[in-house]
């Protein structure tokens, strides 16, 4: 299931010895990854909700996968257990942030409204670019980066039984363009995400980990992540692998 490069998954070990702690990161779009570190591309940010084309399309004059992209334009770049959210997921974006659309005409896909708005967002309709119907921030293209479902500090190594593993209460940054009133996001962190994220983003040369745990504010939703626990190699873990261990170590 493994979703990072080798040279990532090393960096994950080592802020989990250097922290005594499990960091557990959820499923990333391998796709995403061909962008990393690259100058007109960044990590999309947790204002930024859309999902990241997950499939290439058939034709050389265009690449969108791995990318955040409207998935009216480019439906094929989605799977098909994707799409579905994926047009929910855009189509809130789009009216939030004041966007227009595309729709299908018998010359072809036309886009209807404004494609930039006054919170950085804007959508590339140019019908000759390489990436048509991408979202960009600030001129930049959008991929997707490290969601972490959680991080646990350890006081000593867990063994099942113990319940060391105590939940600290978050604390919620508002994101979002200044003054922008209805437009900012919760980003729920513990007391050390700071230090973890400063780690791992600066060995790995770019904000990667942008946002808080996904656990910090669902606790009752257990997905298959990827397991960076001290002094072991990287694990695959099932959503009921997951909850199991929660349950052994008394953090739910």
């Amino acid at each position: 299931m493994a979703s990072m490069t080798p040279r990532d998954q090393n960096v994950f070990l080592k802020a989990a010895k250097q922290f005594n702690a499990w960091i557990l990161v959820r499923q990333t779009n391998k796709r995403s990854l061909q962008y990393k570190g690259k100058t007109l591309y960044e990590p999309k940010p947790i204002s930024c909700k859309p999902k990241t084309a997950n499939c290439s399309l058939v034709r050389s004059d265009k690449q969108v996968d791995g990318l955040v992209v409207d998935p009216y334009r480019w439906p094929e770049a989605f799977s098909g257990d994707r799409i579905e959210e994926a047009r929910k997921l855009w189509t809130e974006f789009r009216l939030k942030y004041g966007l227009g659309e595309y729709i299908t005409t018998s010359e072809g896909h036309k886009f209807l409204g404004r494609n930039s708005s006054h919170f950085d967002f804007a959508i590339n309709t140019e019908p000759k670019s390489l990436h048509e119907g991408c979202l960009t921030q600030k001129g930049k293209y959008l991929y997707g980066d490290f969601d972490l479902f959680d991080i646990i500090f350890l006081p000593k190594l867990i063994t099942p039984g113990q319940s060391p593993a105590v939940s600290p209460k978050p604390k919620t940054v508002p994101t979002g363009p200044a003054n922008a009133k209805g437009f900012q996001v919760a980003d729920h962190r513990d007391e050390n995400w700071d230090k973890v994220a400063e780690f791992i983003n600066g060995q790995l040369g770019v904000e990667m980990i942008q946002h808080g745990s996904q656990f910090m504010y669902k606790r009752d939703v257990f997905e298959p992540v990827e397991a960076f626990v001290p002094d072991k190699k990287p694990e695959a873990w099932s959503a009921s692998e997951v909850r199991l261990k929660y349950k052994q170590i008394g953090r739910v």
